[in-house]
């Protein structure tokens, strides 16, 4: 019994170790202005702008954290999800992980967010084109928010 007591310590601290919080880095005033400038839509679909409009803030929120994560945590991601969707704590792919060349000091840069298309009333799916200005590698990445009922357009 003090063995296997022994053995669920040590895993215990092992999977604690492991489970670190996000890692950062700081995204520059330039990166913050790239991403809101994405926001305007050309469509003369009503219901696609002020959709877009209404989802731009948390989304842009989401993406100033989703392009400066440099280890493999998206815990930091969780403010922006719905109920029911976690983003995984270990184990999360973030943008920086596909830009193998890229010097993970650095934020990678939101170069375009398109795509957006209703594939609901109160569901918004998209695509973000990242690209690391270091290396010049180009990561995108497809989304889904949906509006809740607090009004507030979380990630699923």
């Amino acid at each position: 019994m003090k063995h296997l007591f022994q053995i669920l310590v040590l895993s215990v601290a092992a999977s604690t170790a492991i489970a670190a919080p996000s890692k950062l880095v700081p995204i520059s005033a330039e990166q913050q202005s790239a991403i809101q400038t994405q926001f305007e839509v050309k469509t003369k679909d009503k219901n696609l702008a002020e959709a877009v409009g209404q989802a731009k803030e948390n989304i842009g929120k989401f993406l100033e954290v989703e392009s400066c994560i440099a280890n493999f945590s998206g815990s930091q991601l969780n403010l922006y999800a719905a109920p029911g969707k976690q983003f995984a704590d270990m184990n999360y792919w973030p943008v920086m992980a596909s830009a193998r060349k890229h010097v993970r000091d650095t934020c990678v840069t939101v170069t375009k967010i398109q795509g957006w298309k209703l594939s609901a009333k109160n569901s918004l799916v998209f695509e973000v084109v990242y690209t690391a200005d270091d290396s010049g590698e180009i990561v995108k990445k497809h989304y889904e928010v949906q509006k809740q009922g607090d009004d507030s357009w979380l990630f699923i």
